[in-house]
């Protein structure tokens, strides 16, 4: 397969990347991360197609018996037969990507009563191996086929953390702007997730069944074992530390090779250069956030902030901070509201501050 040229349309059109998104084993994870360190240039276009179907995927549609035999008769009845006359190995509908996206969303506008033309036309292409995973209810609203395997979205939006149990007793305390995406019950040969933000997983031991998180452009593996995993897209660096037991992180793309962490370590990667680093790290600056911490060492105005306005979900208006101040802040507040905290800040670097429901205007002294 030549994915030198493919699209973003080509990736959500292509059954095995469907397959890797929707309902993904060791060997589909083992081939696409291949793909994915052969064509580093392809990142965003698979990125971008993972979004798309994962969006496609949350309808929940499947046609009846009833409905498909339905279909099947209206194609034997009315097919074309010079189209159905072609050679034995000619059986595969000319669409490329870009006719078939566009033909879905003509189909959209369309009424009710051309509705059998088009699931005739998707039944034949399904029949000739071009597989449209978009169905056609009477409404006109385009849906995926019902997949076997259920996935479940756990999405936090900016001040919300939450804690999840998994199915084979693993926990997961999920960051504030934070997704994580899993089956609802683990294959029998290993559990996967996938992770955009920030989380800390307590892992069940499981011999049998390695434990796998996918988060940028990293895969780290455990059996049993609790780990951070920071990140964040917007932040273009991925931060992997080990509390306890072991872990091993593979990147996905470039020349690096896979990293095994021992605890109290923390791998830093920064994936616009490709580059990983290990250091020791202090738990309380990184994984006290699970326990309502905040936690601040040395932290300039801008670290200070941004993070309070992610951990509450509000926006700082911040006039000029003045010329001979500096800020060098250390500090942590355990399960404080938004105004004690800023009430101790504000005292030591000396700022007022005025809440207005999810706005916040820091004035200086």
């Amino acid at each position: 397969m030549n994915y030198k040229s493919y699209t973003t349309e080509d990736f959500v059109l292509d059954q095995k990347f469907r397959n890797w998104i929707l309902n993904p084993d060791t060997e589909l994870n083992l081939y696409w991360a291949k793909i994915i360190k052969d064509h580093p240039d392809k990142i965003s276009e698979i990125r971008e197609a993972i979004n798309v179907t994962l969006n496609i995927h949350d309808f929940k549609y499947k046609i009846s018996p009833d409905r498909s035999m339905e279909i099947w008769n209206y194609i034997n009845n009315n097919m074309d037969h010079k189209e159905a006359d072609v050679q034995e190995g000619n059986k595969v509908i000319p669409l490329n990507s870009q006719s078939v996206i566009g033909w879905n969303m003509h189909q959209k506008r369309k009424r009710t009563r051309y509705f059998l033309r088009y699931a005739a036309t998707l039944a034949f292409a399904i029949l000739s191996g071009v597989v449209l995973f978009f169905t056609f209810n009477q409404n006109d609203v385009s849906e995926p086929v019902a997949q076997n395997d259920e996935w479940v979205i756990k999405k936090n939006p900016w001040g919300q953390k939450s804690t999840i149990f998994l199915s084979d007793g693993s926990e997961v305390v999920l960051n504030v702007g934070s997704t994580l995406r899993y089956l609802e019950d683990f294959s029998d040969n290993e559990r996967i997730l996938y992770l955009d933000g920030e989380a800390f997983f307590t892992v069940s031991k499981d011999s049998l069944r390695p434990f796998r998180v996918f988060s940028g452009e990293l895969m780290t593996e455990a059996l049993g074992t609790a780990f951070n995993v920071k990140a964040y897209p917007e932040e273009r660096n991925i931060s992997i530390a080990l509390e306890s037991g072991r872990v091993q992180i593979t990147p996905l793309k470039g020349k690096n090779t896979p990293v095994t962490l021992e605890p109290g370590l923390k791998m830093d990667y920064d994936e616009e250069n490709e580059k990983l680093r290990v250091t020791s790290f202090d738990s309380r600056e990184i994984i006290s956030w699970k326990s309502g911490i905040i936690y601040f060492k040395n932290a300039n105005e801008q670290q200070v902030f941004s993070k309070l306005e992610k951990w509450y979900g509000v926006n700082f208006q911040v006039n000029d901070l003045p010329g001979d101040k500096k800020w060098s802040y250390t500090a942590e507040f355990t399960n404080k509201s938004l105004e004690n905290v800023l009430r101790s800040i504000g005292f030591s670097m000396n700022f007022n501050f005025y809440i207005n429901n999810k706005n916040v205007q820091i004035t200086y002294n």
